[in-house]
């Protein structure tokens, strides 16, 4: 969830295995493991919006690395990635499977 929208929805094993969204893939690479000691090197840039005054389009797409022209007009559907996979990132734009 980021600024009050779901962005991603999976169950665990896939959203690990396969995180569709730039945000979801920004929490994981922002995380400690228990396994082993190492820093976390990989910070999202800027800042979680107001909640107040939400960007037009997708409401990640300021802080987003791959954000798309679209995405700061548009808010994405949530797009199919798998029989339990929803992403709403317009990256996933034509995977989405009836």
């Amino acid at each position: 969830m980021y600024a009050g929208r779901i962005v991603e929805s999976a169950p665990a094993e896939a959203l690990f295995a396969y995180p569709g969204h730039p945000y979801t893939q920004g929490l994981l690479t922002a995380t400690l493991s228990i396994d082993e000691a190492r820093p976390i090197t990989r910070v999202m840039e800027g800042a979680v919006p107001d909640l107040a005054r939400l960007p037009r389009g997708c409401r990640f797409h300021p802080r987003c690395p791959a954000v798309l022209e679209r995405c700061r007009i548009e808010d994405p559907p949530a797009f199919r990635l798998g029989a339990h996979h929803l992403a709403a990132c317009w990256l996933h734009q034509g995977e989405d499977a009836p």
